[in-house]
C-alpha cells in the first residue's frame, strides 16, 4: 500500500513540476501587440459602411422588437421561435461589434471624444438587446430597441449633416 501511495504522491509531484515549468516559460513571453492602424482595411465608403453592414445589423435586431400597424392591424414582432430569438440575439452582437469597427482609429471622427462616447453607448445598448433576446424578453427588448435608436439617431444628427439624413432635399445648384 505505501508504494501505491509513493506512486501517486510522485505523479502528482511531476504534474506539479510540468505545470510549473510551464507557467514559468508562459510568464517569459513578450506579449503580442495590436496591429497599427495601416494594418486594417477600412476603404468602405462610410455610406455604404452604414447601408451594408450597419443597417442590415440594426434590422435584424429590430425585426423581432415592438409591434407594426398596416392595412391589415396591428403586429407583435415579437420571435415565437427559437430561431427567431437567435437572428434578433445574433443582430444585437452584430452591433456590438460595429460598435468596436467604428472606434476603429480610421473610422474615428472629430470631436473624437464625441465619437467614442456615441460608439460606446451603441455597443453597450446593443449588449443589452442581445442579451433581452438571450433572454427572451419582450418588454427588455423594446425599451432597449428605443434607447437604441435614439442613441444612433443622436450620433446620425452630430455626425451627418442633414442631406445625408435625408431632413431636407440636397441643394439645387446653380443652372438646375
Amino acid at each position: 500500500m505505501a508504494s501505491a501511495l509513493d506512486h501517486g504522491a510522485a505523479t502528482t509531484i511531476r504534474h506539479s513540476v510540468a505545470v510549473l515549468a510551464l507557467l514559468v516559460l508562459a510568464s517569459c513571453a513578450q506579449p503580442t501587440s495590436a496591429p497599427d492602424a495601416s494594418s486594417y482595411d477600412v476603404n468602405t465608403p462610410f455610406k455604404e459602411f452604414m447601408g451594408h453592414v450597419v443597417q442590415p445589423a440594426a434590422a435584424r435586431f429590430w425585426a423581432g422588437s415592438g409591434t407594426v400597424y398596416d392595412a391589415t392591424g396591428l403586429h407583435d414582432r415579437t420571435p415565437t421561435t427559437p430561431e427567431g430569438w437567435e437572428a434578433v440575439e445574433g443582430g444585437g452582437l452584430e452591433l456590438v461589434e460595429i460598435g468596436n469597427v467604428l472606434k476603429l482609429p480610421a473610422r474615428v471622427r472629430s470631436p473624437q471624444a464625441d465619437w467614442i462616447g456615441h460608439a460606446d453607448m451603441i455597443i453597450a445598448l446593443a449588449r443589452e438587446a442581445a442579451q433581452a433576446a438571450e433572454h427572451h424578453d419582450k418588454a427588455a427588448m423594446l425599451s432597449v430597441g428605443s434607447r437604441l435608436d435614439a442613441a444612433c439617431e443622436a450620433c446620425h444628427i452630430e455626425f451627418m449633416t442633414p442631406e445625408q439624413r435625408g431632413d431636407v432635399a440636397p441643394a439645387k445648384t446653380a443652372g438646375h
